[in-house]
């Protein structure tokens, strides 16, 4: 027998919250890339590539917010503050360490950092992630696209 469930108030819906953002951030992309040279259609200035993202991101934003007001969401219980300072530590640590420690301590370090983001990371899982992305960065950036990264601490 089913559980009589509440539909949660519009306002609290996981796609609500998530179309609002997507929206605010895609009409921050697209004024703000409307500084720039647009350019034609023929010759893309450097404002055209963020400011369409930026429109994109927005449409998908308002058809969220839409989208919540005609169905059930996920209610949004809290805000995982936890979750986002430590994405975001691994995104600065990543960042920080990629030129001077190398993709062999950058890529695993980052991965190791957000695994903490999760509820239930388990230790295992998580290494065998941290080494296929080390794998697959070396594979995609240094090997095919031939960006100059060191792979290990020391190498140039």
């Amino acid at each position: 027998m089913k559980e009589n469930v509440s539909r949660p108030t519009t306002e609290k819906s996981s796609d609500f919250v998530s179309g609002i953002v997507f929206l605010t951030i895609g009409s921050f992309f697209s004024i703000y890339a409307y500084t720039y040279s647009l350019g034609s259609l023929s010759r893309l200035g450097p404002g055209a590539f963020p400011f369409f993202v930026g429109i994109i991101l927005s449409v998908i934003g308002l058809a969220l917010t839409l989208k919540s007001r005609a169905s059930a969401g996920e209610a949004v219980l809290a805000f995982n503050f936890k979750s986002v300072v430590l994405i975001t530590l691994a995104l600065i640590v990543g960042g920080a360490t990629l030129t001077s420690l190398g993709v062999i301590v950058a890529v695993p370090a980052t991965v190791i950092i957000a695994s903490f983001a999760a509820d239930r990371a388990r230790f295992l899982p998580v290494l065998l992630m941290a080494a296929l992305l080390t794998a697959f960065t070396y594979l995609v950036f240094v090997a095919a696209l031939g960006i100059q990264l060191p792979l290990y601490p020391g190498a140039r």
